[in-house]
This record gives C-alpha cells, sequence and structure tokens, in this order.
C-alpha cells in the first residue's frame, strides 16, 4: 500500500504528462506511470520511488520492445533521473 507521501509524488509525476514526447518535442501528453524494475523479476512489486510518465502509447511501446525503446528515447534510468528533477520544481 502507498503512503500519503508516495501518493502526492505519483501525483506530481503523472502531471509531469510524458517525458518521453515532451523530450521528442511532441508536447504534453497525459501520462500514467511507469515503474522501473530494476534488478528485479516482473513478479515483484518495484519500489513506488522509481517511477516516470508515460503515455499509455509508449508505455504499450517500451513493454513491446524495451530495448529498441530505449535507444529512441533514453534509458528508464535518465529519465527517471530526469523525471525526480522536475517533480522538484
Amino acid at each position: 500500500m502507498k503512503t500519503a507521501a508516495e501518493k502526492r509524488y505519483h501525483n506530481k509525476v503523472a502531471a509531469l504528462s510524458c517525458v518521453a514526447c515532451r523530450n521528442a518535442g511532441r508536447g504534453d501528453t497525459p501520462a500514467q506511470l511507469h515503474h522501473l524494475r530494476i534488478d528485479q523479476g516482473t513478479g515483484q512489486r518495484a519500489p513506488h520511488a522509481l517511477v516516470v510518465p508515460l503515455c499509455a502509447h509508449c508505455h504499450n511501446e517500451f513493454h513491446a520492445d524495451q530495448k529498441a525503446w530505449q535507444m529512441r528515447n533514453g534509458s528508464e534510468l535518465h529519465l527517471l533521473a530526469q523525471t525526480i528533477i522536475e517533480a522538484q520544481k
């Protein structure tokens, strides 16, 4: 279960709009949260702090071919760092 602070952070991150679309110059698109599963299996819960905002299209493309998506849009870790910085503003 998420804490109140985690819920506030998730709301702030989702309000940023899709990080990949903004970086590519496609403007602000509504975002959903993509959880990073660093060194975790798909059945394990990802930490609530490891999230980036992706639109439904980018999120689906990421899960269809992670390697190709990251070649086009940047690594998850790079996008996570950008998201953390932007969420602090």
